[in-house]
């Protein structure tokens, strides 16, 4: 459910004519989670075997999605979908990290941010039951919608275990897996020493270190179809993650409407407000992706009041009455890590 974000790893382009210093730059690449990943690291620990980090990093990422994955039938998360209400559903310690933040980041945001939509998410045509090319009846979403609620949901810490309330609740972790997994990805690499790597999955990034030439990674953020340039904010990121939700990759349109995966958890449909994209910095990945997926969620207007609250880093792109000029908003906290971003800074 997170969109692609468009990464130009200007870090190749900079070191044109610049002597690197001493380091062998590695570059990793493949596909998990329904999307790509990519990894950029120099200097790692004396003997590292490149062909073992590569291997490292496909079986870390292949174990979590057969762990978070509502796409794969025998996954932790489907089975606790298919499982009985008030019936303890044993999970791993990966499972619950995820679960245990999607609570917090949600109980922030007023419920904004809601896993339990599994059922509806499938309804609409975004999840692993197909894609639809029309809204389905409003009786079916009634129905899928009113198995949700973060309420209904219950953790156990020892043995780690989830438990639903009712019949039917579904998770989909589709906001917050893939940046879960970059963080994995990032711990791996420090156990491996790297000095500094760019991990991406999806779109998700997070950057540790300097890159090879010597200072903050750099970053492009895609901007939605339409507007002025094609490329956004340029990121310097260093210690940092980023990520970047928006209704412009994953929809369907029927009549001149387009049907966004981005889902109102009040409600049960797609959102409607004039907020195309929305960026994220956090320390981590995963807390990037899930309240990306939050703003996009609020809107323009109660995601800047929940960002000025909480003091979070956020970049939003937005067209005025989804029809007028096109404008973005950055946040204070998002104006101190990218001092040259575009956009009015929050007040």
């Amino acid at each position: 459910m997170r969109l692609q974000v468009l990464l130009l790893l200007l870090a190749t382009l900079l070191l044109a004519g610049c002597e690197e210093p001493p380091g062998e730059e590695l570059r990793f690449v493949g596909q998990t989670m329904g999307t790509s990943w990519s990894v950029i690291a120099h200097s790692p620990r004396h003997g590292v075997d490149p062909k073992a980090v590569s291997e490292s990093i496909a079986a870390l990422l292949a174990d979590l999605d057969s762990r978070l994955s509502n796409w794969i039938d025998n996954s932790e998360v489907s089975r606790f979908n298919r499982a009985q209400p008030s019936t303890w559903v044993p999970v791993s310690d990966d499972t619950l990290a995820v679960v245990l933040a999607a609570m917090d980041v949600s109980a922030q945001s007023g419920g904004s941010f809601d896993i339990t939509l599994g059922p509806l998410i499938d309804t609409w045509g975004f999840g692993p039951g197909g894609r639809r090319e029309e809204p389905p009846p409003d009786n079916l979403v009634s129905g899928a919608g009113s198995l949700a609620g973060m309420t209904r949901l219950s953790f156990r810490e020892e043995p780690p275990a989830l438990m639903k309330s009712v019949r039917g609740l579904g998770l989909d972790l589709g906001g917050i897996a893939k940046g879960y997994a970059v963080d994995q990805v990032a711990e791996l690499l420090s156990a491996y020493g790297f000095r500094g790597f760019l991990v991406e999955i999806g779109g998700e990034v997070r950057a540790v270190g300097s890159r090879t030439a010597g200072g903050p990674w750099r970053v492009a953020l895609e901007t939605p179809p339409g507007t002025p340039a094609g490329v956004g904010p340029v990121i310097p990121l260093q210690g940092h993650s980023v990520a970047t939700s928006g209704t412009y990759r994953n929809f369907f349109e029927t009549d001149g409407q387009a049907y966004s995966h981005i889902l109102d958890p009040w409600h049960k449909h797609p959102v409607t407000h004039e907020m195309a994209a929305a960026s994220v910095i956090a320390d981590e990945a995963m807390l990037a992706d899930a309240w990306a997926t939050t703003m996009m969620v609020q809107g323009p207007e109660r995601a800047r009041e929940l960002a000025l609250g909480l003091d979070l880093a956020v970049h939003l792109q937005y067209r005025e009455a989804n029809a007028g000029p096109w404008r973005s908003w950055s946040s204070p906290a998002w104006l101190a890590l990218v001092p040259s971003a575009d956009g009015e800074p929050g007040q």
